[in-house]
C-alpha cells in the first residue's frame, strides 16, 4: 500500500490556512494566515530606513526654575508640578507565524507606536496557533494585548476576543477602506472582532514561470490545465520526474475554499446547518485530479517531492529551483518567486484559475486578522497599537521586508507594492473579478479542511473511492455541524 507523504499536516502562517496538499498528501498546511513558513527560507533583511528606533526611558528632562527678586506686591515664581513619569510597560503582541523577517518586521512596524508612547516596549512573538495553549494563557492572565492567531473563529466563536465596534468611529482604522468580503473575515455574529492586517489579499491565481514553456498563455480550463502539466513534465532515462508541470494540490489547490471558489458550489449552507462535501461537482473535481496524478504517477511524485517541496516560500521549494512549471497560489507568491527563484533571468506569469461556469473570473480575500483577548487588560491601549499596525506605512514595512501587505484600497493606491511587477495581476483581479469570495468562516470551516484532507489522500493512497471518500467526510463534518447547533 502506498504510504502518505512524509510531510503530515504542517502547520503554518500564510499558508496555515493555506492547507496545501502538496501531491497526494504531501504537505497539509492548514493556516490562519498564511502558511508556515517553516525554518526560514527568507534571506535576512536590512534594517529599513526611515523607521523610529526605540528611544530613550521616557523620563521628563529636569527644569531649571530661575531665581527672581521679589517684592510683597509680587508673588513668588511657583515651580511647575512635574508631570508624573508613566510607569514602563510591555505590551505583548502574539501571532500564530513565526519566522524572524516576519517578527522583525512586525517590530520595525511597531516602532511608531513606541515613538509616541516611549514608556512601551512592544514584546513581538511568533508560534501562537495551539488553541489549547492560547486557551490555558488567557485563563492563567499570561496573554496578549494584541493576538493573530492564524485562525480566528475558534477564538471568535467562543467569545475570547472583544468586539472592536466601539473603537471604530472616527479611527485611522476605516471599514470602507477595505473591499467587503476581507472585511468580513474579520467579522463574526454580525460583530467585528478582528481587523485585517499584515498579510491579507488575494489568495487565487496560477503562476507559471513563462521562461520554462514555449508559450506565454495561460490555461482557460481545468482540462487545458493539466495537459499543460503533462506536456511540460519531463523524466530521465530511468522514467522519474526530472520536472513537474503542474501539481494540482500545490499551493492553495489543497484548500477546500479553492474546491468551492473553481466549482462554484457551496459545501455549508448556514442557515439550514447542512453540510454538502459529497456532490457532483467535487467529485468530479477530484476524479480529475487523480486522474491526473496517475497519468504523471503516484509513486514518481511521491518521490520527486523528497528534494523538490512544495509551496513557494523555501529556496529548495520546486518552483523556486526551476523544477515545476505552474501552481495555484496567492499574492505571496510573487514576492516568493522573485527573491527565491535560483535563477533572476526566469519570467513569471499569472493568470485567473480555470473556474465554472467557464469564463467566470474568482477572486479570494483573506489572511490574517488582529483582534484584541477578551481578557486584555488595557483593550484600549491595545487599539491604539492595533491603528499602528493597520496602517498603510506598516503595510509598506511588511511589503518591502516579507513581501505581504493588506490590500486595502489607500495601499492599493500607493506605488510601494511596484517593486514585484507580477503583483499587477492580484491588484487588478481584486476589481476585475466576477465574484468576489471570503473564507468559510463557519462553525465547522477547520474541521471540514482537515476532513476534506483526509479524503483525498485516502482516495490517492487507493483507501477509498472518491465517492466513499467523500461520504465519510461529509457525514463527519455534518455530524460536527449537528452538535455545535445544539
Amino acid at each position: 500500500m502506498l504510504l502518505l507523504s512524509t510531510h503530515v499536516l504542517t502547520k503554518t502562517t500564510r499558508r496555515r490556512f493555506l492547507g496545501t496538499l502538496g501531491s497526494m498528501g504531501l504537505v497539509v498546511a492548514v493556516a490562519g494566515c498564511g502558511s508556515n513558513q517553516g525554518p526560514s527560507a527568507l534571506h535576512p533583511v536590512a534594517r529599513p530606513t526611515g523607521v523610529f528606533a526605540p528611544g530613550g526611558s521616557g523620563d521628563l528632562s529636569s527644569t531649571e526654575v530661575l531665581a527672581s527678586h521679589t517684592t510683597d506686591s509680587t508673588p513668588t515664581p511657583v515651580p511647575p508640578s512635574p508631570t508624573p513619569t508613566p510607569a514602563p510597560r510591555t505590551m505583548k503582541v502574539w501571532t500564530a507565524r513565526s519566522d524572524g523577517p516576519w517578527l522583525q518586521a512586525i517590530r520595525w512596524a511597531s516602532n511608531a507606536y513606541h515613538s509616541s508612547h516611549p514608556n512601551v516596549t512592544i514584546d513581538v512573538s511568533g508560534g501562537h496557533e495551539d488553541f489549547g495553549e492560547i486557551v490555558e494563557s488567557f485563563g492563567a492572565g499570561l496573554g496578549p494585548d494584541v493576538i493573530e492567531p492564524g485562525n480566528p473563529v475558534p477564538l471568535m466563536t467562543r467569545g475570547m476576543v472583544q468586539p472592536l465596534e466601539k473603537y471604530l468611529h472616527g479611527s485611522a482604522v476605516d471599514p470602507s477602506n477595505y473591499f467587503p468580503a476581507m472585511w468580513a473575515n474579520g467579522s463574526w455574529g454580525g460583530k467585528t472582532l478582528g481587523i485585517p492586517a499584515l498579510d491579507h489579499g488575494t489568495e487565487l491565481g496560477l503562476a507559471w514561470n513563462t521562461s520554462l514553456t514555449a508559450t506565454a498563455h495561460a490555461p482557460s480550463s481545468w482540462d487545458e490545465l493539466f495537459i499543460f502539466g503533462r506536456q511540460l513534465t519531463q523524466r530521465d532515462a530511468s522514467g522519474g520526474l526530472q520536472m513537474l508541470g503542474f501539481d494540482p494540490l500545490d499551493g492553495v489547490g489543497g484548500i477546500l475554499d479553492t474546491v468551492r471558489d473553481v466549482t462554484g458550489q457551496e459545501w455549508f449552507d448556514p442557515v439550514t446547518n447542512r453540510v454538502s462535501l459529497d456532490n457532483p461537482s467535487y467529485q468530479a473535481y477530484l476524479e480529475k485530479i487523480v486522474t491526473y496524478y496517475s497519468t504523471i504517477g503516484i509513486e514518481q511524485i511521491v518521490t520527486f517531492r523528497k528534494s523538490n517541496l512544495p509551496l513557494t516560500n523555501r529556496e529548495n521549494s520546486a518552483m523556486n529551483m526551476g523544477r515545476q512549471v505552474a501552481i495555484l497560489d496567492g499574492y505571496w507568491a510573487v514576492s516568493d518567486l522573485a527573491r527565491l527563484g535560483h535563477n533572476h533571468a526566469w519570467q513569471f506569469g499569472y493568470a485567473w484559475v480555470p473556474s465554472l461556469p467557464a469564463g467566470s473570473q474568482i477572486q479570494r480575500l483573506g489572511g490574517c486578522i488582529l483582534s484584541i483577548p477578551s481578557v486584555a487588560p488595557l483593550p484600549d491601549d491595545a487599539w491604539r497599537l492595533i491603528e499602528t499596525l493597520c496602517s498603510d506605512a506598516t503595510n509598506r514595512i511588511m511589503c518591502d521586508q516579507v513581501g505581504t501587505c493588506v490590500m486595502t484600497l489607500s495601499f492599493l493606491k500607493s506605488d510601494a507594492w511596484r517593486r514585484y511587477p507580477g503583483m499587477q495581476f492580484y491588484v487588478d483581479s481584486v476589481r476585475q473579478a466576477t465574484r468576489l469570495t471570503s473564507r468559510s468562516n463557519n462553525v465547522v470551516s477547520g474541521f471540514a479542511q482537515e476532513k476534506w484532507v483526509q479524503a483525498v489522500g485516502a482516495v490517492l493512497a487507493g483507501k477509498q473511492s472518491i465517492g466513499d471518500a467523500l461520504k465519510a467526510a461529509q457525514s463527519a463534518v455534518q455530524a460536527a455541524a449537528n452538535r455545535v447547533q445544539k
